[in-house]
Order: structure tokens, then C-alpha cells, then sequence
């Protein structure tokens, strides 16, 4: 009986140091991340964030179709990018032709103001047709 109590709280025991662990291993790759997300859904919309907090867009590109993304157009004063990830399409872990390209643009609010953030696509080639613009949001900080 006594053998069999040790098993059950070694099991225990065993189970909370896991679950430990991967409670740690998530909150360690949740850090630094931005607490929100925008997407095409949240175009023409007014957002407020407080100056220091972090922000990521999150658009579709088509892609195989010669369109690039523009650098995004914003205000330096209030806003600064952090990074912009590109992510390939992937269907079955293998990229596929076609899909949409996802880009993730990480900004900062680096100063109290309003600004309009603008994203914009474009054939390199036509120089006579005005890109496209995908994504408009205005931007508003406080401290």
C-alpha cells in the first residue's frame, strides 16, 4: 500500500513539474509580444494606444501575381516599425504558388500624436498605375 501511494505521488509530482515547465516555456514566448493585432478588419478605424505600447498588423498579399508590398507610410514622430516578417504561404508545410503572402508589421507608439498608417502593394513594372492600398487605419497616442 505504501508503495503504491510513493507511485501515485511520484506521478503527481512528475505531472506538475511539466506542466510547469510548459506554463514557463509559454509565458516566456508570449513575452514581448504585442498585446494587440490588427488586421484588414480593423481598416478606417480610429485606434488609441498609450506612448511605449507595441502593436502588429497582420495583412494578406496575393502572391505569384508580381505585386510587392511598399514600406508602410506613417508618421515617425508618433509611430516607429519594429520589424516586418514575411511569411511564405504554406499548405501541407510546403509553399504553394498563388496563396496569400502574410506580412506581420510590429510598430511602437514612440510619441503622443495622430497619424494615418497606410500599406500599399505594387507591380514594380507599372509605373503608370497607382498601388494598391490594403490596409488604412488611423493611429492615435497618448501618454
Amino acid at each position: 500500500m505504501n508503495m503504491l501511494c510513493g507511485d501515485h505521488f511520484q506521478r503527481i509530482a512528475g505531472l506538475a513539474f511539466c506542466l510547469g515547465i510548459m506554463w514557463a516555456a509559454a509565458a516566456w514566448a508570449a513575452e514581448g509580444q504585442p498585446a494587440l493585432r490588427l488586421t484588414t478588419k480593423d481598416a478606417g478605424k480610429t485606434i488609441t494606444f498609450k506612448v511605449g505600447a507595441t502593436f502588429l498588423v497582420e495583412l494578406q498579399q496575393p502572391s505569384g501575381t508580381g505585386y510587392v508590398m511598399l514600406p508602410p507610410v506613417f508618421e515617425p514622430r508618433v509611430l516607429k516599425l519594429l520589424r516586418h516578417r514575411e511569411e511564405p504561404p504554406l499548405q501541407a508545410g510546403h509553399p504553394r504558388v498563388g496563396f496569400p503572402l502574410r506580412h506581420l508589421l510590429e510598430f511602437q507608439a514612440v510619441g503622443e500624436g495622430r497619424t494615418d498608417l497606410v500599406v500599399q502593394i505594387a507591380r514594380p513594372w507599372e509605373k503608370d498605375k497607382a498601388p494598391l492600398e490594403i490596409f488604412r487605419a488611423t493611429i492615435v497616442t497618448r501618454p
